[in-house]
């Protein structure tokens, strides 16, 4: 309108800026059909670039064109620099609404910190990361309260060499407002701002948590196969097997228990309360028996996600309840033969079920804990037989020496009782008439009863019975066998017989 009131043209005449030859046609076409084209000069940038046309047209024929023309062409001018100018600054807001996304949209952490430690910025990577919903819940904290402390005095060094100047990598673990903790792998730059002629720390922040946790179980690994082939305490490995479990997922409590007869008792369990501990300890597997009980009982992993509503927690839940305890998975331990040694459980505070990793750490944890106690158990074999060798030796050589019968009778009974460790060892003679034998040699029995308590040589009593067998005869409880009575000799109190 200011080219039409210059030339003094009537409100017939219309002015346009077109932008490509296109549009030109387009509105030209549609909109002043019936008007007579009268100047147009080309809009271009200084290098000559062609970027629209600025028109005047009007429906009746105007003959002053170089008045006009002069005119447009300064107009023109002006008209190409707004453009140009226009045109920038919306390439200026298109590339910062582009940075902005990508930092708010990127995988890591962008932060600015400033000299005395407060946080000025954070995109919603960082924001995800200390577990915060707007950039307001942390602007204006102290980052190195959102630092673990074991760590916070190497960020504190860290953010001074940043300051001095010097770029720097760290890695360390942060706690989010909520309290989840994760591995961070930080770089950062000096950066002086030009706003506030203030020098600050700029640093892309990656987590690194599940890279860190592989590595730390990798290494956890060896240490336990290490204490393994050194020949440390199975209580010291199944320890040291727990702690590296748990260090893979935050609120996370292992526990190992072993299996004896049809007990569990007590292996490790380092982050258990110790009232629950001595409570499980000794418990009898069965098919509702919790968790473990009854993984040990059914030779499979029995997944409890919530125990307080899981009938298998029936009759203990109230005391797991009572110590905050919601979840337990518990899987047997199980030989290279596959009988059950044990179990592993990983309890939790929430009801909840295992992820394919936390499988993963069941299967690595109960394979070697199931290396630790048969290697264990064959050291101890080999130890006993060593001892019994040894013991066979001694007794040859006891005979060697021309000892007496009755003492060398003593002598074995005593030796084979306490190498066994049994209650009761003796031996006994058959008669000449075959229908009793006497006790000659004991051990656990009182002085008085060797050389004059008898008992029957029949197919009834053990002792006869075993005189007609070809292979030892093993009684594993005396009050349920049906082959024979049980003698006279430790009637009362034996249950179990070789």
């Amino acid at each position: 309108y200011l080219v039409l009131d210059t030339l003094g043209r009537c409100s017939s005449v219309y002015s346009s800026f077109f932008f490509n030859d296109t549009a030109t046609t387009e509105i030209y076409t549609l909109s002043l059909h019936d008007a007579l084209p009268i100047l147009g000069v080309a809009l271009t940038t200084d290098n000559g670039q062609h970027i629209g046309h600025l028109f005047i047209v009007d429906s009746k024929p105007y003959h002053k064109t170089e008045r006009a023309l002069s005119i447009l062409k300064i107009f023109a001018v002006r008209a190409s620099s707004e453009i140009i100018r226009q045109r920038a600054e919306l390439e200026k807001e298109q590339r910062e609404l582009l940075l902005t996304l990508m930092l708010n949209t990127g995988p890591g952490c962008i932060k600015r910190v400033a000299a005395d430690g407060t946080l000025l910025s954070m995109n919603h990577a960082g924001l995800e990361f200390v577990e915060a919903s707007h950039e307001e819940e942390v602007v204006g904290l102290l980052v190195f309260d959102l630092i673990v402390p074991e760590y916070r005095s190497a960020f504190e060094q860290m953010h001074q060499q940043v300051l001095d100047g010097n770029a720097q990598t760290l890695q360390f673990e942060v706690q989010g407002l909520k309290g989840t903790r994760r591995w961070v792998e930080s770089y950062a730059v000096p950066f002086n701002n030009p706003i506030t002629n203030n020098v600050e720390q700029l640093a892309v922040t990656h987590d690194i948590t599940d890279r860190k946790k592989s590595e730390q179980f990798v290494h956890g690994q060896k240490e336990v196969l290490e204490r393994i082939a050194k020949g440390a305490s199975l209580p010291d490995i199944f320890d040291q097997i727990c702690r590296v479990v748990e260090t893979q997922s935050q609120g996370l409590m292992c526990s190992i228990l072993l299996l004896e007869g049809d007990q569990l008792r007590h292996g490790a369990a380092p982050s258990l309360p110790d009232a629950y501990r001595q409570i499980i300890d000794g418990v009898t597997i069965g098919p509702s028996v919790g968790s473990c009980g009854t993984a040990a009982f059914r030779r499979e992993q029995v997944i409890v996600s919530d125990i307080a509503t899981d009938p298998r927690w029936e009759s203990y839940k109230g005391v797991a309840l009572t110590h905050g305890l919601r979840a337990c998975w518990s899987t047997p331990i199980l030989s290279s033969e596959g009988f059950v040694l044990g179990t592993f459980a990983m309890y939790y505070t929430q009801p909840r079920y295992p992820d394919s990793k936390e499988q993963e750490l069941v299967r690595v944890s109960t394979y070697l804990a199931g290396i630790a106690i048969e290697r264990r158990r064959s050291e101890e074999a080999l130890q006993a037989r060593a001892h019994q060798q040894a013991l066979v030796a001694e007794l040859g050589q006891s005979a060697l020496t021309g000892l007496d019968l009755p003492t060398l009778m003593h002598n074995a009974a005593s030796l084979i009782a306490q190498t066994l460790e049994v209650e009761y060892c003796k031996v006994l003679e058959l008669l000449p008439d075959g229908e009793e034998m006497i006790l000659r040699a004991g051990f656990g029995y009182p002085a008085d009863t060797v050389n004059h308590v008898t008992v029957e040589a029949g197919l009834d009593s053990q002792a006869g019975y075993t005189l007609v067998s070809d292979k030892p005869v093993v009684v594993e409880d005396l009050r349920t066998e049906t082959r024979f009575s049980s003698s006279q000799i430790g009637r009362a109190s034996c249950r179990e017989r070789v």
